[in-house]
């Protein structure tokens, strides 16, 4: 229910009982009565309201005024933090970055970044050095084993060439020796330091009867099959016309030979 209404129930019967007339006498509204005249209803309106001013437990309150509290007096703590807090807010993010950069965890992690960048590069640093090295080894290690085999070659090359032109010498000093004529004299012992010489240079003599036959060091000149000793199964070499020479691999002369399959 609102608060007007009330109110205008109070105001009808005041209304009703300053026009009612009093007992014993006769009241009749007059076009001059303060109710039914002219302006009747606002004079008793007003008559009203200034009653009930008077009142003092329906006097009408004034209009209340609310009094702001005043702010309370920041402290130069509080004063600090709301400035930087507002500068804070208003610098913008790079700043704000600059400023977070700056600080001691900041420094902590940009230093530690930097650390395992500098160490991530010494380390592929260390492993190309060491790939480096690796390779210039391995090609070390062939180059030695190559000098070693060309040296080994050139050295069996120029023997070759020696025992090229000593061969005739060697085989007339087999025949005289298969006839007997070197066994004793100067000449036994001329032939005999020729061999030795040639034999410490890696020149080794190959080719005598009971081998087993072997085409990349034999030449034979003949083939027959014949009795041959008990529990050879291979082809072997019977007759050796001329003995062959090699050095180490190299075959500077094959054997020429007779060979012979066991029945």
């Amino acid at each position: 229910m609102s608060q007007e209404q009330p109110q205008d129930n109070e105001f009808g019967a005041y209304q009703a009982r300053h026009s009612a007339p009093e007992q014993g006498t006769e009241f009749a509204p007059g076009p001059t009565s303060p109710v039914s005249g002219p302006g009747g209803q606002a004079a008793a309106r007003a008559a009203y309201e200034g009653a009930q001013k008077n009142r003092p437990d329906t006097a009408i309150p004034e209009e209340e005024h609310v009094v702001a509290p005043e702010p309370a007096e920041q402290t130069s703590e509080e004063t600090v933090e709301q400035a930087s807090e507002e500068t804070t807010a208003e610098q913008p993010e790079s700043d704000q970055a600059q400023a977070m950069d700056d600080s001691p965890e900041g420094l902590a992690v940009a230093f530690e970044n930097e650390t395992s960048e500098r160490e991530q590069e010494l380390i592929d640093q260390l492993q190309r050095v060491s790939a480096s090295y690796t390779n210039l080894e391995n090609e070390y290690h062939a180059y030695v084993r190559r000098s070693k085999r060309d040296l080994e070659e050139a050295a069996q090359r120029g023997t070759s060439k020696v025992l090229e032109g000593l061969l005739p010498v060697l085989d007339e000093i087999g025949l005289a020796r298969a006839h007997g004529d070197l066994e004793t004299g100067p000449l036994a012992k001329i032939a005999e330091k020729l061999e030795t010489s040639l034999f410490k240079q890696g020149v080794e003599r190959f080719g005598v009867e009971g081998d087993v036959f072997d085409p990349t060091v034999h030449q034979a000149i003949s083939h027959d099959v014949r009795e041959l000793p008990e529990g050879v199964t291979d082809t072997t070499v019977v007759q050796v016309m001329q003995p062959g020479y090699r050095i180490g691999e190299r075959v500077v002369r094959p054997a020429i030979v007779g060979v012979a399959d066991p029945k």
